[in-house]
């Protein structure tokens, strides 16, 4: 899976980069949110690990406009830092981040996450996958009604005759013929 990393601090940077390569990732890492969000509007990134607390735009922010853009494809956002508490998880949440991990991060627990991370993304992406077939039957199924609407319109005369007064059966008749 392809990631993107924005942490200012080099050696938690290094270290992140360095851990999710080993377990077979592509890594893309930049010092700050705004160089984040560049690199995410140059690119196709299902997970980003953000630092919150970054020069230029903090993580909640790029968090918020990655979810503003509104991808065809999800996004998963795990937010990880140095801050603790209950208020900021809450905020993070509130935020649109994913998941949320203190620092120093415990590598088999990240790994664990990331693995949760990518069913995640496997099941929205059927799911897109599903709708985007489905939009396209649909498609197909109004072009042959729309056809078949057109076929039958040549079918039918271009004008009706009139018919002669007296021609049709009275009620009186149709109830004479019932008894």
């Amino acid at each position: 899976m392809k990631i993107l990393i924005a942490d200012d601090d080099n050696l938690s940077r290094l270290v992140l980069a360095s851990n999710l390569k080993k377990q077979g990732h592509e890594v893309v890492a930049v010092d700050d949110g705004l160089r984040a969000l560049e690199a995410f509007h140059n690119g196709h990134f299902p997970m980003l690990i953000l630092d919150w607390l970054m020069p230029r735009m903090d993580g909640l922010d790029l968090c918020r406009q990655v979810r503003k853009l509104q991808r065809e494809y999800y996004t998963y956002i795990v937010l990880l830092t140095s801050l603790k508490g209950k208020s900021n998880y809450l905020e993070a949440m509130a935020a649109g981040v994913d998941d949320f991990m203190t620092k120093p991060f415990d590598a088999d627990q990240l790994a664990c996450r990331i693995h949760v991370a990518e069913r995640i993304i496997d099941l929205q992406w059927r799911v897109a996958e599903g709708t985007r077939e489905l939009r396209q039957k649909n498609e197909q199924i109004e072009k042959d009604l729309k056809m078949a609407h057109e076929l039958q319109m040549a079918l039918l005369p271009q004008y009706f005759p009139s018919i002669p007064p007296g021609a049709l059966p009275t009620e009186s008749a149709i109830k004479f013929r019932a008894s």
